[in-house]
């Protein structure tokens, strides 16, 4: 099915609400803490639309379609998976501040287990961020390329275009702005 000026309108639509809600939330970044996470007093809702926006990235997207296109129910376990285990993060993470003084689950476990525990947190969430931005970036370029009729390599300088005006324009308060 070739795409219509309708399936490019609505992308540029919204790719210009995304922007202009980071741009509105760029001016709320007063310090560190701001961008980092967002506000220190996020609600569960804020929470769950930043982690909504992590795992509902292009490769559980594409991937997911493409199980459940191949292999039939089966790719509805990793949705139903990741809406329950965001639901229960967005509940408990902002417990963790209030009560633990912690923003990450590494520093709970630094403050449980010790020091000796940080450079395993550490390397467990170098990993994980890691292999969760090759996935996503593999499964957008791919996107992009096919809707923009382009290569590769156009696709990845979009996707870096895009991850600046993320950090450009607030960083967690713009992912959390609404």
């Amino acid at each position: 099915m070739p795409l219509t000026i309708w399936h490019y309108s609505g992308v540029l639509f919204t790719f210009l609400v995304v922007f202009f809600l980071s741009f509105a939330a760029m001016k709320q970044v007063k310090k560190s803490d701001d961008f980092l996470l967002g506000k220190k007093g996020m609600s569960p809702a804020g929470v769950m639309g930043i982690l909504l926006g992590t795992i509902l990235g292009a490769s559980s997207t594409v991937g997911t379609a493409q199980m459940a296109f191949s292999e039939g129910i089966t790719g509805i376990f990793m949705t139903f998976g990741c809406a329950t285990g965001i639901a229960g993060m967005a509940l408990l993470l902002p417990r963790l501040k209030r009560i633990h003084g912690v923003n990450t689950i590494p520093q709970l476990l630094c403050r449980r287990y010790g020091q000796k525990a940080r450079p395993i947190t550490g390397v467990i969430s170098i990993c994980g961020i890691f292999f969760s931005v090759v996935s996503s970036n593999l499964a957008m370029s791919d996107l992009i390329a096919s809707l923009g009729n382009t290569t590769i390599f156009t696709a990845y300088e979009i996707i870096f275009g895009l991850i600046m005006v993320y950090v450009l324009f607030g960083g967690m308060l713009g992912a959390s702005f609404f």
